[in-house]
């Protein structure tokens, strides 16, 4: 096993990282913030550590993270003779105990939303409501768009899916009765019909390695957020990121996936999904926010070159005036409790500068959170209001995350 030479516990590696931890399957961890490498070493030096991929045995292949406090995405294998890519990716440690031989949890959603629209006039519907367009007869993508207010406040966020019958809208947080009596104020004379479809399906998410997945549906999805797969059973799978899919099946239709991963929690869920920047629009959020506030424009949601819907004369106003002041930031800390939703963050003056949208617990005290904070305060060292002795770490979302190539 490699070790490190020059170990550098300093600043980048918090307080925690002061040892190597080595599995023999497929788990590689710097202590507990950790870097988690498939099938590989780690080993630290001045401060980064460094993922060697053991299924390659070419000692110049190898990725870099500057930090160990892990992020959404695989490492990648990158070959470069003389120069070492870093990628500004950061990581979470995964809490759940020990693993299975997949690495996988699933994690029941009983909380997400499920709106069915059916008609003639249903795509017609949609691309006159959402934030972005979707297509009748794409099997393969399924589309994150917002439903706006009319003055461009976010209502809903939902991934949209079409089935080969109907149109699904998933969603999390969001009142589905309410939203569907909301959207009816819009369908006139259209044929369309809405209806909540919750008792249809059940609903997880499968977090963890996902390339270990190699049975249909998985085998068949593709990489980037958004695509999806379906069986001969009916059973339908949404990629939401490289870590995490979400399963629609059947009711009934969930124990062909869970048999052979571990059963997890929706928290587990919902800690994948803030490291993606991914928002609940619950009753505190919803209308509150705009779609640039809660990085809409950012997480893809959002078309700019799209005809009419609700809310877009303010959203396109903005893109094009830059005028956005706040943002959806993310940020972990060791707290003694998870925040609540509307938590304010305060900079050192004791000045609220932002508030609390998601938050979950990643470890015994460590919580991620997302938070609307002021643009030009999110440099700045902030706590949460209900805990100001633990300051808050700003951390990168994958927007952030550019290549640097070092010396």
């Amino acid at each position: 096993m490699l070790g490190p030479t020059t170990a550098d516990p300093g600043r980048k590696f918090n307080r925690q990282a002061r040892g190597i931890i080595e599995c023999s399957f497929d788990l590689c961890i710097v202590m507990r913030y950790g870097i988690i490498a498939e099938n590989g070493a780690v080993f630290v030096s001045n401060g980064t550590a460094f993922v060697i991929p053991g299924n390659l045995g070419d000692g110049n292949d190898f990725t870099a993270w500057p930090a160990p406090r892990a992020g959404p995405y695989w490492p990648s294998v990158l070959t470069f003779p003389d120069k070492l890519l870093q990628r500004h990716t950061m990581t979470t440690m995964s809490t759940h105990g020990s693993r299975d031989a997949n690495g996988l949890i699933v994690c029941p959603l009983p909380e997400m939303g499920i709106v069915e629209v059916t008609g003639a006039d249903a795509e017609a519907f949609l691309n006159a409501q959402l934030s972005r367009n979707v297509e009748t007869g794409c099997l393969t993508r399924a589309t994150l768009a917002g439903w706006h207010d009319a003055r461009g406040r976010v209502l809903a966020l939902a991934w949209v899916l079409w089935t080969g019958q109907c149109w699904l809208l998933l969603t999390k947080g969001t009142d589905s009765e309410g939203l569907i009596r909301r959207m009816k104020l819009f369908v006139l004379r259209d044929d369309v019909r809405l209806r909540n479809a919750a008792q249809d399906w059940d609903v997880a998410a499968v977090v963890g390695s996902t390339r270990s997945l190699t049975a249909p549906p998985f085998a068949e999805t593709g990489n980037r957020p958004g695509d999806t797969a379906a069986d001969e059973d009916g059973t339908r799978i949404v990629r939401i990121g490289p870590r995490i899919f979400y399963v629609l099946a059947p009711r009934g239709g969930l124990q062909a996936v869970q048999d052979g991963c571990m059963n997890g929690s929706a928290e587990s869920a919902a800690a994948e999904e803030i490291l993606l920047g991914l928002v609940n629009l619950v009753p505190g959020v919803a209308g509150r926010f705009t779609a640039h506030m809660l990085n809409l424009d950012r997480l893809g949601a959002v078309s700019f070159d799209k005809g009419c819907y609700p809310g877009q004369e303010i959203v396109a106003r903005t893109q094009n005036l830059g005028a956005v002041k706040r943002r959806v930031f993310l940020f972990s800390g060791m707290l003694r409790q998870t925040p609540a939703i509307g938590t304010a963050l305060l900079d050192t003056g004791g000045n609220s500068v932002g508030e609390v949208v998601r938050a979950a617990t990643v470890g015994e005290s460590e919580v991620n959170l997302l938070a609307v904070v002021r643009i030009d305060a999110a440099a700045e060292v902030l706590t949460c209001a209900t805990d100001t002795s633990a300051p808050l770490t700003r951390e990168t979302l994958p927007w952030d995350q550019q290549p640097v190539l070092l010396d």
